[in-house]
């Protein structure tokens, strides 16, 4: 099963696209403002698959990886609704760049096991790390299926061969990712050190020694070393702040090449921290996961 729409390449160049981003830059941000989370989550996804459509088939395979990655979150938003019995999943499947037999496979399933036996037959094809998604439900629930799509999609991104930006993009989240989980466990007192994410730049047996000394004051340098900025407090928020704002200058260091696709990249990632913005709008996560 293909995960992704496909379209039909209308053979657009590079440079059309490009113009068009640095047109509709400051209109979507003004845009996203105002609007509550759920308005703006939805105006994300009507901007990312604007993008997409836009796309000639070189570039959509080069940002297949992000989309992905994006689509991950409407996978993980769509269970949650739909075990608390909401309509909005639906509405965020009809926006989304999952392909038809995906969707279909998400709306026509009525069971859990059947809905994660659909996710898995749409992501395996990636990797084999995706099967036994049932078994991750019983033991883990929601939050555990949601935890590993996302860290196993993200090795796997990092493993394999990409465009030299895309790969940078998903070592930053990587760095970011295990940080932030590494305070979650410090911070509730959980004895199991949280599951790791390989292809960072901060090392497994740093982190383990941190949580081995049990002492969360012990995260604020990590931060600092990867980011190379202090925070005034360990806590989730500034971790977390610290970590998007890192790769934000990451990423727009890369962008001035206006030529790029790290510009492209650059846009993408802009949108998804304008959603966040959003005065009424809940956190998310580095892998967009409401908090």
């Amino acid at each position: 099963m293909e995960l992704l729409l496909k379209v039909e390449d209308r053979g657009y160049p590079t440079d059309y696209l490009l113009a068009r981003l640095r047109a509709r830059r400051r209109g979507y941000g003004e845009c996203v403002a105002a609007e509550p989370y759920f308005a703006a989550w939805k105006s994300l996804l009507r901007e990312y698959r604007w993008v997409y459509l836009q796309m000639n088939s070189t570039l959509r395979e080069i940002f297949r990886p992000f989309f992905i990655l994006m689509e991950i979150r409407t996978v993980s938003q769509y269970l949650r609704y739909k075990t608390k019995g909401h309509t909005k999943g639906a509405e965020v499947l009809g926006l989304s760049l999952l392909s038809k037999a995906m969707r279909a496979s998400l709306t026509q399933s009525g069971a859990m096991a059947d809905l994660l036996a659909g996710i898995e037959t749409g992501f395996s094809p990636l990797c084999g790390g995706f099967t036994g998604l049932a078994g991750t439900f019983a033991r883990e629930g929601l939050r555990g299926v949601e935890e590993r799509l996302l860290n196993t999609f993200l090795e796997h991104v990092v493993l394999t061969k990409q465009h030299p930006d895309i790969k940078h993009f998903f070592i930053l989240l990587i760095d970011s990712r295990n940080i932030v989980a590494l305070y979650k466990h410090l911070r509730w007192d959980m004895d199991r050190f949280p599951p790791f994410v390989r292809g960072g730049l901060t090392s497994e047996k740093k982190l383990r020694g941190v949580f081995a000394a049990r002492d969360v004051s012990g995260i604020a340098p990590l931060v600092k070393h990867l980011t190379g900025r202090e925070i005034a407090s360990p806590a989730a928020g500034n971790i977390e702040s610290a970590s998007l704002r890192w790769i934000s200058r990451a990423l727009l260091r890369c962008a001035r090449e206006p030529l790029s696709i790290a510009f492209i990249l650059n846009y993408l990632w802009l949108c998804l921290m304008e959603s966040r913005k959003t005065p009424t709008g809940a956190a998310m996560s580095e892998g967009g996961q409401a908090e």
